[in-house]
């Protein structure tokens, strides 16, 4: 009787996922998020850099980012760090959650924003559209919603404009705007909240 070769069983080693550890850079700015005040002096006013500090938009939309995911949430104290335009720089920012006023976000728009898309923030009102536009000759990309609620029905007055007018008003307020997004408006009892973004378009 001849004894039957053994049958060789593949095994397979599975390797734990290497984890690549977070760089010097996003430490420090966790460290920073967490710890404000090695960064900036709050006053009355609101957040204020500490002197002779000045910040590229390199670290500021970043810090933002990571303040955010964090547990952080931009109010308008906090957004009151970007007041300065020579000490900070901003291209592009993206809030969400947050109980920014339109004062607050005035002062991030003071930086002719490149691409700004607001999520949760239920204390902006038809202001914002209005502010916006008076800061938008770089702006390429804009998102609004959901839970953003800037439409304020009833300050709406009838309007003769058509929605085949609102491209053309656009581009003279935003002569860069490539990519405008409303989410999630509620219904209105007017026209379109197209109609009303004409209106504020106007003024």
């Amino acid at each position: 009787m001849y004894q039957t070769e053994r049958q060789r069983i593949p095994i397979k080693f599975r390797h734990k996922e290497e984890r690549v550890p977070e760089s010097l850079f996003c430490l420090c700015l966790k460290y920073v998020a967490r710890n404000l005040d090695t960064l900036c002096t709050e006053t009355p006013d609101g957040y204020t850099l500490h002197d002779g500090l000045a910040l590229p938009s390199e670290i500021c939309e970043p810090f933002i980012e990571t303040y955010q995911s964090n547990g952080g949430e931009i109010f308008d104290h906090f957004a009151h760090l970007f007041e300065d335009v020579t000490k900070t720089n901003l291209r592009s920012v993206h809030i969400s959650n947050s109980s920014l006023t339109d004062e607050g976000l005035e002062y991030l728009l003071c930086h002719d924003l490149y691409e700004l898309t607001l999520t949760n923030c239920q204390n902006l009102t038809h202001k914002t559209y209005i502010n916006i536009f008076k800061h938008a000759v770089n702006l390429r990309s804009l998102t609004i919603g959901p839970n953003v609620q800037i439409t304020p029905y009833n300050k709406l007055s009838n309007s003769s404009l058509s929605l085949d007018d609102l491209p053309s008003r656009i581009y003279k307020k935003a002569p860069n705007l490539r990519h405008f997004v409303l989410r999630a408006i509620a219904e209105s009892p007017f026209t379109s909240d197209n109609i009303f973004l004409g209106v504020m378009l106007e003024k």
